[in-house]
């Protein structure tokens, strides 16, 4: 394992990192996808304002940021309705969160 393969993300913003909905250019802007359904987005409690910064990442990481924005993001995510529901299940506060 290798620690640099990491973020330490709030849970609804590693919800929809995992699902290929967002991921970070290596300045740390945020880039969020257009195929993140609109539902989620009025649920999730996060500012996903495109190119907001949110963070310096290490070198190290960047070749994994790399590879998240070639081959998950835009591609990995579950079905709209699967992960709304998901979403709409979770046993935390959006409103405690910042991404």
């Amino acid at each position: 394992m290798d620690g640099r393969n990491g973020l330490l993300l709030s849970p609804h913003a590693d919800f929809l990192f995992d699902r290929g909905w967002i991921t970070f250019e290596d300045n740390g802007a945020l880039v969020r996808s257009s195929k993140i359904p609109d539902e989620v987005v009025a649920h999730i409690g996060l500012n996903l304002t495109q190119g907001r910064r949110c963070g310096d990442f290490q070198s190290e990481q960047k070749q994994y940021l790399e590879y998240h924005r070639n081959v998950v993001f835009e591609r990995s995510f579950k079905a709209s309705e699967e992960s709304l529901a998901e979403l709409m299940t979770a046993s935390f506060d959006p409103s405690s969160f910042e991404l």
